[in-house]
């Protein structure tokens, strides 16, 4: 088996974490999941033609964005992505998809949308998942490169309409239905496709595929689905990369294969049987052999990460 990429052990760590915080019955939140992707991702960037934007949370408010992402085209121009992120609950449902955008009356998905429409951008959704081995098929796994990984279901990428019809149609919040969508691929698709070498390509190509499939109602030749393709104006085209916000910004030169001898070990998640090492204190010597006696953590570690609401 070839060793993993850095994008597959990103998506395999997000899986881990997950899963782990259900069993330990802790908190693991939208944005610290975030967080800890774009810094796993960093180290790995210096040579890709990538820059990740994290958004404040008054950005949020305004842009619908947890993620802004810009894929170099050229020498002026690049490809834009408008990413929002949620995560899987315990009980297998995507509980915050229907959400306001901060104290606003918008939706979150409208926000996305349009700021997505105005900044010429793909509105995508980044999930982040765990589930029973029982509880995944075939059918969610459109990835091209090989069979069936479940840990990279931990982190995928999906258009933000495959999104907007789950929140219409009840029951339909899950990752079965969400992930039926031919253009819902895991994270690593992004980077290391052997139908599309460039960053990003394969995951703009299935999006319009989608897109155009969506909103033509089946037949992308009548003309109710050219007025409704014209309406919604997703571009497909390279954007123009004029944004002042970003001016200035250095990518890096040359495009090749993701780095995956840059994933630095020392930042990403520790294994389960390191993790409770750490929490752990040598037993009193009344105890029982081989049962080991937990620390409580200080009150104010848990304060530090309580402005985590998602």
């Amino acid at each position: 088996m070839a060793p993993s990429t850095a994008a597959e052990k990103i998506s395999e760590s997000t899986w881990s974490r997950l899963g782990r915080s259900w069993h330990l019955h802790a908190r693991l939140g939208e944005e610290t999941l975030t967080d800890l992707l774009v810094l796993d991702f960093l180290p790995s960037a210096s040579h890709c033609e990538v820059k990740i934007f994290q958004t404040t949370k008054p950005q949020e408010v305004r842009q619908g964005t947890d993620l802004v992402i810009f894929v170099r085209r050229g020498t002026k121009n690049a490809d834009i992505y408008a990413v929002q992120a949620k995560k899987l609950s315990i009980v297998k449902r995507y509980d915050h998809l229907k959400q306001r955008a901060g104290q606003t009356q918008q939706w979150q998905i409208d926000v996305l949308e349009r700021y997505a429409k105005n900044q010429r951008a793909v509105p995508l959704y980044l999930l982040f998942n765990h589930v029973d081995d029982s509880y995944l098929n075939s059918d969610y796994w459109h990835c091209c490169q090989q069979t069936m990984d479940k840990k990279q279901f931990g982190c995928t990428l999906v258009p933000s309409w495959r999104i907007r019809e789950a929140i219409s149609n009840y029951g339909c919040r899950t990752l079965g239905y969400i992930h039926s969508d031919r253009a819902a691929l895991p994270w690593r698709c992004a980077f290391d496709c052997p139908k599309n070498q460039m960053a990003w390509g394969q995951i703009r190509e299935k999006a319009k595929e989608s897109y155009y499939e969506h909103f033509s109602g089946g037949d992308p030749s009548s003309e109710e689905a050219n007025l409704r393709i014209e309406h919604h104006q997703m571009p497909f085209t390279d954007s123009s990369f004029s944004h002042a916000q970003y001016e200035g910004m250095d990518f890096s030169n040359g495009v090749g294969e993701w780095p995956s001898e840059l994933w630095e070990r020392g930042i990403s998640s520790l294994s389960a049987e390191e993790t409770t090492r750490l929490y752990e204190t040598p037993p009193p010597a009344s105890a029982a052999p081989n049962i080991p006696r937990f620390m409580f953590l200080p009150r104010w570690i848990m304060l530090v990460n309580n402005d985590d609401n998602s």
